[in-house]
C-alpha cells in the first residue's frame, strides 16, 4: 500500500455533478412508464388525464419535471400505473407538499 493507506477499508462517496434550483418536482412514485414514454396522472375536474412529462434530474426520492407540467396540478403520487386516461376519480384527500 501507498503512504497514508489503510488495507481492507471501504469508502462510499456522493459527488454531487449537477444541481438546478427553482425547479418542479414530483415523487419518483408520480411516475408512470408505459410504451416508451413517461406521463404523471393529474386529477382534471374528477378524471384522469395522463399527461406526458420530460424528467431531469433526481435527487433522492424526487424527480424535475423538465416539460409536461406547469405546477400546481394535483398529480396522483402512486399507482398510477393502475389508472387509465379519463377514467373518473375521486379526491378523498389531497396530500399537502
Amino acid at each position: 500500500p501507498g503512504v497514508g493507506m489503510i488495507n481492507d477499508v471501504s469508502l462510499t462517496a456522493r459527488i454531487e455533478l449537477e444541481t438546478h434550483s427553482d425547479v418542479l418536482t414530483v415523487p419518483i412514485t408520480a411516475l408512470v412508464h408505459d410504451a416508451g414514454q413517461t406521463y404523471c396522472c393529474c386529477v382534471v375536474e374528477g378524471h384522469i388525464e395522463r399527461r406526458p412529462v420530460v424528467v431531469g434530474l433526481r435527487s433522492g426520492d424526487r424527480v424535475e419535471v423538465t416539460s409536461g407540467l406547469q405546477g400546481g396540478e394535483l398529480v396522483v403520487q402512486q399507482r398510477g400505473d393502475s389508472l387509465k386516461d379519463g377514467q373518473a376519480v375521486e379526491v378523498l384527500s389531497p396530500i399537502a407538499e
